[in-house]
């Protein structure tokens, strides 16, 4: 090969170096476009207001005020049930005491008078009423046992959280706690203290020692990051589609 010919081979280099070039830049410039766009509208979903209910005492928060009132719904379900119950039992022991005076013809099992007889359904009927009203208080002393238990929880758990927000050794920074967060960590993990208490200062410290979710990056942190993906891109260099001169030079075929 002549020099004539390798002149003429860079040449013809040269002259298909410009379209490519201007090929690339095309096909890069909506690229980085793009990536700057996405980076940009991908900052704000992060713009979140502050809760506006943060600084409200625990017993005023919204979430608190829910679970009060769920747990007074399930308060009144149990209530409804529960007379429910005492109604059964008066409309059984009802039933079988009109039997009992509603059979004034003696039945052939007795073997007495008559006179016998209605002395026996009088102490039956007594009976009767004995056992229902023994039934009537049982219940109903469950029920209250039920309420007052229900009354102690709660407020053993709003004294507990007043304690933990307070409490300089646990909480230095005096945070806020929030209690459904708290009561589920109690519940899930079975915390009860040596009284058989739900133990709420245990699930306190499980709460701060549990790993905080991670954040999303900061506007100006996604624009750092969007900048060093586009100037990693654009460093890299693509392999030409032509040779050169200095290419034949270094492997030369004769």
């Amino acid at each position: 090969m002549t020099e004539e010919n390798m002149v003429d081979v860079e040449q013809e280099g040269q002259i298909n170096l410009k379209p490519e070039s201007e090929n690339d830049d095309s096909e890069d410039s909506p690229t980085e476009t793009n990536e700057t766009d996405d980076a940009g509208a991908s900052d704000q979903p992060d713009k979140k207001e502050d809760d506006p209910d943060k600084d409200k005492p625990f017993h005023e928060h919204p979430r608190w005020k829910q679970r009060e009132t769920e747990w007074e719904s399930r308060f009144n379900e149990q209530e409804t049930r529960h007379q429910e119950d005492l109604k059964g039992i008066r409309e059984e022991f009802g039933k079988a005491r009109k039997d009992n005076s509603e059979q004034v013809k003696i039945p052939s099992w007795f073997g007495g008078t008559q006179e016998q007889w209605d002395a026996y359904r009088d102490d039956r009927d007594k009976e009767l009423k004995s056992a229902e009203d023994r039934a009537y208080d049982r219940l109903k002393q469950e029920g209250s046992a039920s309420d007052k238990a229900v009354k102690e929880a709660t407020d053993y758990m709003q004294s507990e959280i007043t304690f933990l927000e307070s409490d300089k050794t646990l909480n230095p920074e005096g945070k806020k706690v929030d209690p459904n967060k708290l009561l589920k960590i109690v519940m899930d993990n079975d915390l009860v203290d040596s009284k058989g208490r739900w133990n709420y200062r245990a699930g306190f410290r499980m709460m701060k020692s549990s790993p905080a979710a991670p954040t999303a990056p900061k506007p100006g942190e996604r624009k750092v990051i969007a900048g060093a993906t586009n100037s990693e891109s654009k460093g890299e260099s693509k392999p030409a589609p032509y040779k050169t001169s200095a290419d034949f030079k270094k492997n030369r075929p004769w």
